[in-house]
């Protein structure tokens, strides 16, 4: 019975590590996001750049 807490405290563990992982990566891509809209107006201008070399 003692193996099986310690293997659930494990599963625990690894779980709440895999969580805070996805929270971490989330934050990461709203931050990326975030600062995309604020730098939005420059991306469009990339974006409109290669169009009038091609024309």
């Amino acid at each position: 019975m003692a193996r099986a807490s310690k293997k659930d405290m494990a599963g625990s563990y690894s779980c709440s590590r895999h969580v805070s992982l996805v929270l971490h990566a989330y934050d990461i891509l709203s931050m990326r996001i975030m600062f995309a809209h604020l730098h939005s107006p420059s991306e469009n201008y990339e974006e409109v750049r290669p169009e009038e070399q091609a024309a």
